[in-house]
């Protein structure tokens, strides 16, 4: 079993929506629906077109982190964001596959379904 980080946007901006609709989402809005690129290879070939400002590794890197996101998390893993505001992190399990969804949060439109289960303080944790 993994455990996988999901941000929740820049500066955590959408943290309350990840929790309330109890999903893991990532951005890369403009590539659409993943399940329609194929492989890694169709992922980068989109990036690179979409974002042609990015250099390769940035492309490598984005198209790396969007088939992961649809790949390689399975339900039942583990997932972790965190709440920078409140210095929360809060802990999930994944509870089904990659979904394409604009409508719940349209810069974040891939998504995942999660079971957020507990949080933890930041500052009750050791070094």
């Amino acid at each position: 079993m993994n455990t996988w980080m999901v941000r929740a946007g820049e500066d955590a901006y959408f943290i309350e929506g990840l929790l309330n609709q109890k999903v893991g989402a990532i951005g890369w809005n403009q590539v659409g629906n993943l399940n329609d690129l194929g492989d890694i290879n169709g992922i980068k070939a989109r990036v690179r077109k979409l974002y042609p400002n990015y250099k390769d590794g940035k492309v490598n890197i984005s198209a790396a982190h969007l088939y992961k996101f649809r790949d390689e998390f399975q339900k039942g893993d583990n997932v972790i964001t965190y709440d920078p505001r409140n210095r929360v992190y809060w802990l999930g399990e994944i509870a089904s596959g990659y979904v394409y969804d604009p409508t719940i949060e349209q810069a974040m439109p891939n998504v995942r379904r999660v079971i957020w289960k507990k949080s933890i303080e930041r500052d009750s944790l050791s070094p």
